[in-house]
C-alpha cells in the first residue's frame, strides 16, 4: 500500500498535533475530526483549564467527557509533571509554535499511564489546543490522516526523491496551484534551497529527529510567502529514508503581529513616539560632536486627570506630542519619557542652538488651546536642557529649575544649579523638612474586585504639602529625593502610616489590606528592613494586611535582594505583588521563582486593550500564565467602561483606577470605617 498501516500511524503522530489544533478556524471540519482521531484532544483556556475534550481524551482519562470541563489540566497530570506542562501551554515561554511533552496521566480509576502531549500554541489567541496520546490505537490511524491530511488548514505535502508526490488543498493554495510532480525546491525561494537541502541531509543523516524552517514559499505568481516549514522523515523496514512529510503554516498574519509587538516594545502606545527604553540607547551611543537633550514637562496634568479623567490626559498628551513632533520635524531624535516628560536629542548642536530649540518647543505647545471634555484648556510646557556628559541627570535638574520658576519656563543646566541644590535648597530640602514636620500625605486608592464589585485593597500614594500649602504630586518631588538619598526615608515613612492605618482600622472592627509601594533603593537598604521588621514586631497581626509592591524592573534588577526582602518580611505574613508588569522585557519564567500572589498589568497596557490587538495579545499571554502559576491579576488604570469591559473578558479579577475608584486621603478611610 503507498500508505500502509504502519506509515500512516507514524505520520498522524507527527502531524495530528500540529494540524488538529489549528481547525477552531474550521468548526465544520473540526468537529468532524474531534470523532475520527483516536488522539485526546482538548481545548485549553489560558488559565489551564479545560473548556472541552474530545470522547477519545474522555476514554484515556476514563471519565464522561463532560466531566473534563472547568478542571485545571494540571489535576489530570502527575505533580512532577506540572512545570513541564505549564511551559509547553505558556505562550511567552521559550520555543516554537508547536510544544511536546511527556506527562504522566491520572486515570480516574487512579492509575497513571504515560503520554504524549503536543500543543499548538498561537499568540494572541483565547486557548490552547493539545492532543495526547499514548503507544497503540493503529487501527484507525490510516483513515485519520486522510482525514487530516485533506481537510488541514495547514498546507501538507509528501516528497520523495525531491519530487512532490501528493498536495493538499491548502498547500495548493499557497503555491498557487496543484504542484505534484514538480521539485520540492520549486516550492521554496531561490536564496534559501542550500538552507533547506543542508537540513534535510541532517534529517536524513539522523543527526536531527525533525526540522523546522522559517522560509518562503514560492508561489505560481512570482511571490513570496513567510512560512514555518516542519519536515519529518519515514523511514522502510530498513531504515532507508522513504517519504518526507512536509507541513507549511503561512505566517504572514504572525509576523504582521509580532511586527506590531516589536513596535511597541521601543514605541508609545499613545503617542507613537519612540519611548523611554528607545531614546536611552541613543543616549549612551552619541557621536563625539556636542549634543544637547531637553526634557519638556506638561504643566499640571495631574491635576487634569484628577479633575477631567485620564482620557482627557491622554488627549492633551496627544496633542502635545503631534505639536512637538511638527516642530523638531527631523531636527532630532522625539521621545515620550514618562507620564508627563518628552524628550528631545540633538546631535551637533551649541548651547544657542539647543535654547533655541527648547525655546520653539516650549512656544509652539502653548500657542493654542486643546478642547477637552467640552472646554477649552490652556496647555503649556516647562522644558530644561543640558549639554554636558551626564545629558539625562542635569536636563532633570534644569527642568526642576524651571518648574520652579513657573509654567512655560526654559532652563538651560549649569554648574550653580547642582551648588544651589547640593546646599539643601530644592524639592530635595522640601522633602526633608517634610519628613520632619509632617508634611507628607497619604491617599488610598482603592482596588476593586470584579466578583463583588466592592474594595478588597488600597494603594497607598504619597503626597506632599508645599511651603503655601497647595498639595504637591509625586512626580515633583520623588526624583529629586531618590538622587538626594532620601528615597528611602520616604518609604520608611510609609510603612509607618501604614502599620499605624491597619491598627487603627482592626480596633475599629473593619480589618483594611494596605498596598505599599517599595522603590528600588528600599530593597537593598539593610536599614530600610530592620526598621520595618521592628514596626512588624511591635504590631505582629499588622504584615498579614500589608502588601508591598516591587515593579517588575525592580525585582528583577537585583532578584537576590528582592528574594531576601520576600523571605523575611513574609515571615510577618506580608504579601506582595508586581507592579508595573509588561513594561519591562522580563520572562513570565521568574512569576514562579519569586514570592508574589499578586501581578499588576502595566496602565499602558491596560489602556491599549480595547482598541490594540497586540496589548490584548500580551496581556492574554501574561494573564494566562499568571493564572496558571497560582497569581491573581490586578488590571491598573482602569479609567472607563470600555476598558473595564477588556480586562473583564480577560479574566481579571482585581481592578484599580479612576473608572472604579478615585484616590481619597487616608483619613476619609477611618471615618468610612466609623461610619459602618
Amino acid at each position: 500500500m503507498f500508505l500502509g498501516a504502519a506509515i500512516a500511524l507514524t505520520i498522524a503522530l507527527v502531524t495530528l498535533a500540529g494540524c488538529l489544533v489549528l481547525l477552531r478556524r474550521s468548526r465544520h471540519r473540526e468537529e468532524r475530526l474531534w470523532g475520527l482521531t483516536g488522539e485526546g484532544l482538548a481545548e485549553v483556556a489560558l488559565d489551564g483549564r479545560v473548556r472541552r475534550g474530545s470522547d477519545a481524551l474522555a476514554s484515556l482519562v476514563g471519565c464522561p467527557a463532560d466531566d473534563l470541563v472547568g478542571r485545571p489540566l494540571t489535576d489530570l497530570v502527575h505533580p512532577d509533571d506540572v512545570e513541564p506542562l505549564l511551559a509547553a501551554l505558556n505562550p511567552l515561554a521559550p520555543g516554537g509554535r508547536i510544544r511536546t511533552a511527556s506527562l504522566r496521566l491520572r486515570r480516574a480509576d487512579g492509575a497513571w499511564t504515560q503520554i504524549r502531549l503536543r500543543a499548538r500554541v498561537d499568540r494572541g489567541a483565547q486557548a490552547v489546543d493539545v492532543a495526547l496520546g499514548e503507544p497503540g490505537g493503529a487501527e484507525h490511524a490510516p483513515d485519520a490522516f486522510e482525514h487530516v491530511f485533506s481537510m488541514s488548514p495547514i498546507g501538507m505535502a509528501v516528497v520523495a526523491d525531491g519530487v512532490v508526490l501528493r498536495t493538499n488543498h491548502r498547500m495548493n493554495e499557497l503555491v498557487g496551484g496543484d504542484r505534484t510532480g514538480a521539485s520540492f525546491d520549486a516550492l521554496l525561494s531561490p536564496d534559501e534551497v542550500a538552507t533547506a537541502r543542508e537540513q534535510l541531509a541532517r534529517l536524513v543523516a539522523r543527526e536531527l529527529s525533525a526540522v523546522t524552517l522559517r522560509l518562503n514559499v514560492r508561489h505560481a505568481d512570482g511571490s513570496a510567502l513567510p512560512a514555518v516549514f516542519s519536515v519529518s522523515l519515514l523511514r522502510d523496514d530498513a531504515g532507508e529514508p522513504r517519504q518526507y512529510i512536509v507541513q507549511v503554516q503561512d505566517e504572514s498574519e504572525t509576523e504582521h503581529l509580532e511586527a506590531e509587538v516589536r513596535h511597541a516594545t521601543d514605541h508609545d502606545s499613545l503617542t507613537g513616539l519612540l519611548n523611554r527604553s528607545a531614546l536611552l540607547p541613543l543616549l549612551r551611543d552619541l557621536p563625539g560632536a556636542p549634543s544637547a537633550l531637553a526634557i519638556l514637562d506638561v504643566d499640571g496634568l495631574g491635576q487634569l486627570n484628577d479633575t477631567y479623567g485620564t482620557a482627557a490626559g491622554d488627549a492633551v498628551l496627544e496633542a502635545v506630542a503631534t505639536r512637538l513632533a511638527a516642530a523638531v520635524d527631523g531636527r532630532g531624535a522625539l521621545a515620550r519619557l514618562g507620564a508627563d516628560e518628552f524628550g528631545v536629542l540633538l546631535a551637533d548642536v551649541d548651547t544657542a542652538a539647543a535654547r533655541s530649540l527648547a525655546e520653539e518647543l516650549v512656544a509652539v505647545v502653548g500657542s493654542r488651546s486643546v478642547e477637552v471634555a467640552g472646554a477649552r484648556l490652556a496647555v503649556t510646557v516647562c522644558a530644561g536642557i543640558a549639554l554636558s556628559d551626564d545629558l539625562l541627570l542635569h536636563a532633570n535638574e534644569a527642568l526642576v529649575e524651571a518648574k520652579r520658576r513657573g509654567r512655560g519656563s526654559s532652563v538651560v543646566f549649569d554648574r550653580t544649579m547642582r551648588q544651589r541644590r547640593s546646599s539643601g535648597r530644592g524639592w530635595a530640602d522640601k522633602v526633608r523638612r517634610g519628613l520632619d514636620s509632617g508634611k507628607l500625605l497619604l491617599d488610598a486608592q482603592p482596588i476593586v474586585s470584579l466578583a463583588t464589585n466592592e474594595p478588597v485593597q488600597y494603594e497607598l500614594l504619597v503626597r506632599m504639602r508645599d511651603d503655601d500649602g497647595t498639595v504637591v504630586r509625586p512626580n515633583a518631588f520623588l526624583a529629586p529625593a531618590r538622587r538626594h538619598g532620601l528615597i528611602a526615608a520616604i518609604d520608611e515613612w510609609v510603612v509607618g502610616q501604614a502599620v499605624e492605618l491597619v491598627l487603627a482600622r482592626t480596633q475599629q472592627g473593619a480589618p483594611v489590606d494596605l498596598a505599599v509601594n517599595l522603590s528600588a533603593e528600599s530593597l537593598s537598604d539593610r536599614a530600610f528592613l530592620a526598621h520595618t521588621m521592628q514596626r512588624l514586631m511591635e504590631a505582629p497581626d499588622a504584615g498579614q494586611h500589608l502588601i508591598f509592591e516591587l515593579t517588575e524592573r525592580t525585582a528583577l534588577s537585583d532578584r537576590g535582594e528582592a528574594e531576601r526582602l520576600m523571605a523575611r518580611l513574609g515571615e510577618y505574613g506580608c504579601r506582595f505583588a508586581l507592579d508595573d508588569f509588561g513594561a519591562g522585557s522580563a520572562s513570565l519564567r521568574h512569576l514562579k521563582q519569586l514570592p508574589v500572589e499578586f501581578l499588576k498589568l502595566d496602565g499602558q497596557l491596560t489602556r491599549g486593550l480595547p482598541t490594540e490587538p497586540a496589548d490584548r495579545a500580551i496581556a492574554a499571554a501574561v494573564v494566562g500564565a499568571a493564572h496558571g502559576l497560582g497569581k491573581t491579576v490586578v488590571a491598573e488604570s482602569v479609567e472607563d467602561e470600555p476598558i473595564l469591559e477588556a480586562v473583564r473578558d480577560l479574566g481579571v479579577e482585581l481592578v484599580q483606577g479612576l473608572h472604579v475608584g478615585r484616590p481619597q486621603r487616608v483619613g476619609e478611610l477611618l471615618s468610612l470605617a466609623a461610619q459602618s
